[in-house]
C-alpha cells in the first residue's frame, strides 16, 4: 500500500490534534539500554561546530575571537563538552557504534571531540572528507573500531546546476563491516537548507535526493538484500517530495511494500514530533532511512522497535516564550550567544542481530 504526501499530511494533522496535550513534553529522555546484540547509529546536526582558528581560504570569520559572535576557546570547549555529553549519555553504560555529525568545520574539531574525557574510552576513529563549501559546513563520521571496520569511503560530489562550486556540499559514503560480518552501506547527508523558503529551495533538495536515489538503486541492483542506512539532516520531512517521491522512502514498513527504503522517523513525524522547531512548529528534518532488509524482523540484522528515536534530555532544551514550548537549546540567535549546543535534536536507531535468522 502506497502512502502519498497528502495522506501523510492528513495523518500528521490528526495525530497533532489528538495529542495536543502532550506536545510540550514531546519526547521522553529515551536513553537506550543497549542489548549485547545491538548496533546503534546516532545522527546529530551540531550547529556550526567550528574551532577558533582563522582559515584564510574559508569564510568562517564569524567564528573567530574578535568577531561579532565573540567566539572563543571557552565557548568552543563548552560546545564540545555538550556534544560529547550527548554521545556519552544516549546509550546507558556504553556508546553509539556509528555517529554522523553535520555542520563540523574540519577534522581538527572531531579530534578535539573524540579526546574529550566523556567519550575518550570509546576510542572513536574519524572519517572525514572536506567538501567545497566555503563556510566549512561539512559532515563527519565517528566509529568504534571494535564494532565497525570501514572498507571504503568517498565524498559523493553534489553540484547543483547553476550553483557556485564553493557552495557545494557532498554526501559522505562509507561502507564497512558491522558486528564482524554484516556489510553496511552508510550515506551521511546534509542537504541544502530552507533559508529563503521551503518552496524556493526545494529543487536543490530534490537534486540531492536524485543523486542519493541513483546510488542506493545501484547498490540494490547488485544485492536486493543490501543493508543501506541514509541518515543526517535532510532539511526536509518524511512527507516532502524529496524523500517521499524522489527517494521513494516509505513511511511505515508494513505499509511500504513497494518501496525499497523506509524512513523510520516517519511514525514520530506523524505524531507531530520533530528535531527542529520553526516558529513554534516541530519539523522532522533529521531522518534515518533504512533499506527494507533492515526493517524486516525476519532478517538477521534488523530494526529494534517500530521506529527510530529522538534524543531529548531536558538539558538539550530551553523554554521559548514565542514558541510556547521547550525547544532545542541552540548556541546562537543571530550574534547573541545563548550558551546551548545545537538548534537540532539528535536522532538514533538501534539495530539488533538475531542469532537464528537466515543470513542475507
Amino acid at each position: 500500500m502506497k502512502v502519498n504526501g497528502l495522506f501523510l499530511q492528513a495523518m500528521k494533522n490528526l495525530f497533532t490534534t489528538v495529542s495536543f496535550f502532550f506536545v510540550f513534553l514531546f519526547v521522553c529522555y529515551s536513553q537506550i539500554n543497549k542489548k549485547s546484540n545491538a548496533f546503534v547509529l546516532l545522527s546529530y546536526n551540531t550547529e556550526n561546530f567550528f574551532d577558533t582558528v582563522f582559515h584564510a581560504n574559508m569564510k568562517d570569520h564569524d567564528f573567530n575571537p574578535g568577531s561579532k559572535k565573540h567566539w572563543d576557546s571557552k565557548r568552543y570547549q563548552h560546545k564540545t563538552e555538550g556534544i560529547a555529553r550527548v554521545i556519552s549519555e544516549v546509550v546507558a553504560g556504553g556508546y553509539p557504534d556509528i555517529i554522523v555529525l553535520c555542520e563540523v568545520e574540519n577534522r581538527e574539531v572531531l579530534n578535539d571531540l573524540v579526546q574529550r574525557k566523556e567519550i575518550a574510552s570509546a576510542d572513536y576513529r574519524i572519517i572525514f572528507e572536506k567538501s567545497q563549501d566555503h563556510r566549512g559546513i561539512n559532515t563527519g563520521l565517528l566509529y568504534q573500531k571494535k564494532s565497525f571496520r570501514p572498507i571504503s569511503q568517498n565524498l559523493i560530489s553534489i553540484e547543483y546546476p547553476g550553483e557556485k562550486k564553493e557552495s557545494a556540499r557532498g554526501i559522505l559514503y562509507v561502507a564497512g563491516i558491522a558486528m564482524k560480518n554484516d556489510t553496511l552501506h552508510i550515506f551521511a547527508n546534509h542537504w541544502k537548507s530552507r533559508v529563503g523558503s521551503q518552496a524556493e529551495t526545494e529543487s536543490k533538495r530534490m537534486y540531492y535526493a536524485h543523486v542519493l536515489k541513483n546510488k542506493t538503486d545501484s547498490i540494490l541492483s547488485m544485492n536486493s538484500h543490501a543493508k543501506i542506512i541514509c541518515l543526517g539532516d535532510f532539511n526536509d520531512e518524511p512527507g516532502n517530495n524529496s524523500i517521499r517521491k524522489v527517494l521513494e522512502a516509505g513511511c511505515i514498513a508494513g505499509e511500504a511494500e513497494n518501496e525499497k527504503l523506509v524512513d523510520v522517523m516517519c511514525p514520530l513525524f506523524l505524531e507531530g514530533k520533530g528535531t527542529y522547531s520553526y516558529r513554534g512548529k516541530w519539523q522532522m528534518l533529521d531522518n534515518i532511512i533504512l533499506s527494507k532488509s533492515l526493517v524486516s524482523p525476519s532478517n538477521r540484522l534488523h530494526l529494534d522497535g517500530p521506529s527510530g528515536e529522538v534524543y531529548a534530555p531536558s538539558w538539550l532544551l530551553k523554554y521559548n516564550d514565542k514558541a510556547g514550548d521547550s525547544v532545542p537549546w541552540k548556541t546562537y540567535a543571530g550574534n547573541k550567544y545563548l550558551g546551548g549546543y545545537s538548534d537540532h535534536l539528535p536522532v538514533y536507531v538501534e539495530l539488533v542481530k538475531s542469532k537464528n535468522r537466515i543470513r542475507k
